[in-house]
C-alpha cells in the first residue's frame, strides 16, 4: 500500500482505545456501510493517509459487563474494514476485509463452539486485536454477553466470577492460559462450570491441552488463529 485508495465508501478511523467501546465503533461503522481503519492514536497520518480516512472515532476505554448490539452486515462483497498485520517479520500490511469474509468467519466460529445467547464470556485479550474483537462479534451475533477485565487477564477475578456463576466462558492466549496451568489450584473444582473456551495467537502443547482439558472437563475448546490476512 504506498498510494492513497478509492473505495468508492467514507472511511472512518477508530482510535484503538482497548475495550468495549472500540468493538462497538468498528461495528456501528461498518453497519452504516463505512469502511473502518484501527488507527494507532488520533494523529496516526500514515494510515489517515494511505486509507483516506475522512472521519477519526475515539471511543470511551469501556470495561466491565457488556450486552452488545448486533449489527447488520454490509454487502458481502464490499469492503468492511482495512487493518494492518502486526508485522512480526517485516512491515506491517494493509489488509481489506470484506463484510462476506467477516461474516464467513463469525459465522463458522460459532458453528465450531456451538455457542447460544447464554454464553456470558470473560475475554481475557485486548479488544483492539482480531482475537478479542472476533470474539466480541461472535457473541453479539448470538445475543450472549461479554466481560471486560479492567487490568487484564486475572486467574482471581475469573475463579471468583465462576463460583458465583457470573460466567461460563473464557478466551485468552497461551501465554496466559500457562499462568492459570502454573496455578490451577486458584480455579479448581469452579472450571467444571465452564462451557467453552477459544485459545487464540499461537499453538500449545499435547501435554498442555490435556492439563486444559483436566481442568475444565465440560468445556468446548476451540484453538483458531491465524494470520491477519486470513481474518
Amino acid at each position: 500500500m504506498t498510494n492513497k485508495l478509492d473505495m468508492g465508501a467514507p472511511v472512518v478511523g477508530v482510535v484503538a482505545v482497548d475495550g468495549a467501546g472500540f468493538a462497538e465503533a468498528m461495528f456501528e461503522a461498518q453497519a452504516q456501510v463505512a469502511i473502518v481503519v484501527p488507527l494507532r492514536s488520533a494523529n496516526d497520518a500514515e494510515r489517515i493517509a494511505l486509507t483516506g480516512v475522512s472521519r477519526i472515532v475515539t471511543p470511551e476505554a469501556i470495561s466491565g459487563w457488556v450486552t452488545p448490539r448486533p449489527f447488520p452486515s454490509g454487502p458481502a462483497d464490499s469492503p468492511a474494514a482495512i487493518v494492518f498485520s502486526s508485522g512480526t517479520t517485516g512491515t506491517p500490511k494493509g489488509v481489506i476485509l470484506t463484510h462476506g469474509a467477516i461474516a464467513a468467519a463469525t459465522d463458522r466460529l460459532i458453528a465450531a463452539m456451538a455457542m447460544d445467547g447464554s454464553i456470558r464470556e470473560y475475554i481475557g485479550v485486548p479488544l483492539i486485536y482480531s482475537f478479542g474483537l472476533g470474539r466480541a462479534r461472535a457473541i453479539a451475533k448470538v445475543g450472549g454477553r461479554y466481560f471486560v477485565p479492567t487490568h487484564g487477564f486475572d486467574p482471581s477475578e475469573i475463579a471468583a466470577m465462576l463460583r458465583k456463576d457470573e460466567i461460563n466462558a473464557i478466551s485468552a492466549v497461551p501465554t496466559l492460559w500457562r499462568v492459570l496451568l502454573a496455578n490451577k489450584d486458584v480455579i479448581g473444582d469452579a472450571g467444571a462450570k465452564v462451557r467453552w473456551i477459544e485459545i487464540g495467537s499461537q499453538s500449545m502443547s499435547a501435554d498442555e491441552k490435556l492439563a486444559m482439558k483436566a481442568l475444565f472437563p465440560n468445556a468446548r475448546i476451540v484453538q483458531h488463529y491465524g494470520l491477519t490476512e486470513a481474518s
